[in-house]
């Protein structure tokens, strides 16, 4: 009876996914060489996050960082025919999956220098197979829009049917501020996204840092709406902040505990449907 019940449906994948992203996490830090303790604070930072309502409420977050986590721990890992599905089954989940074509490349040229790319060597061809693939399913999709509804950006259009319009992400930063109230939250948060951003980028995790760039600029060009949702429901945005709490060991427990106080008041305002957990 349950499994005919489509909202149910989607809470038990979001949840089963949320457990396979968090065991992708951990295996990605454990890859990266991290301590045991970056590892812990893995689980209770996925699981206790001020956003994990996203993750238990039948939303798409938690499937794509386990399988943008999964791409990256391929990567690292040099399985291109891993990277090839994984990026290709994130990309049919979100749109902006097909980014992580950049991210792979990097980390290709990483590995094998860039010669390998245009002298075709072996290794170098594999990158590239990998890269091709990531972008089939969506662009199988695309192909199915434009001979079915005559527009095959018809995920993009659509937008606008939530107030979305596309335009200077700045401004919108900007009219964040000048508006206020729910407004001015959502700006800070996509402010916080572009700090860790940032800090990726100090790392030297370049690959990581394309990638949630990507991810920030073009949902924050059609406005601030949802961006704490975006933010947070992605794999480089928990491994920066792991990556800063192993820089900054005395600011876990604080961060835990804030996270986990907030995510009971985002609880409520989800499901009080306020305008700032959009």
């Amino acid at each position: 009876m349950f499994f005919n019940n489509i909202n149910f449906s989607l809470v038990l994948v979001s949840n089963l996914t949320l457990i396979a992203g968090t065991a992708a996490l951990v295996m990605a830090l454990k890859q990266m060489k991290l301590s045991d303790n970056a590892q812990d604070t893995a689980i209770w930072l996925m699981c206790f996050s001020p956003y994990t309502v996203y993750s238990l409420a039948g939303y798409s977050e938690p499937l794509y960082i386990a399988l943008v986590a999964g791409l990256f721990i391929a990567c690292y890992r040099q399985n291109w025919l891993l990277v090839a599905l994984f990026g290709m089954l994130a990309a049919i989940t979100r749109n902006l999956g097909v980014m992580l074509v950049f991210s792979v490349l990097i980390i290709g040229i990483q590995h094998y220098g860039l010669s390998s790319f245009y002298r075709f060597k072996n290794r170098g061809l594999a990158v590239i197979a990998a890269i091709w693939f990531i972008p089939l399913g969506f662009f199988t999709y695309m192909a199915y829009l434009y001979f079915h509804m005559g527009d095959a950006l018809a995920f993009g259009h659509i937008q606008i049917a939530w107030g979305r319009t596309f335009s200077n992400p700045f401004v919108w930063l900007e009219y964040g501020f000048e508006r206020g109230g729910p407004k001015l939250y959502l700006s800070l948060v996509s402010l916080l996204g572009f700090a860790l951003n940032g800090y990726l980028v100090y790392k030297k995790r370049y690959a990581e840092a394309v990638f949630m760039l990507i991810n920030l600029v073009i949902p924050l060009s059609s406005g601030v709406n949802a961006m704490p949702r975006y933010i947070f429901g992605l794999y480089p945005t928990y491994l920066a902040i792991i990556l800063l709490l192993e820089a900054y060991p005395r600011a876990k427990m604080p961060v835990l505990l804030c996270g986990a106080a907030m995510s009971t008041f985002v609880s409520i305002g989800f499901f009080s449907s306020s305008f700032f957990t959009v």
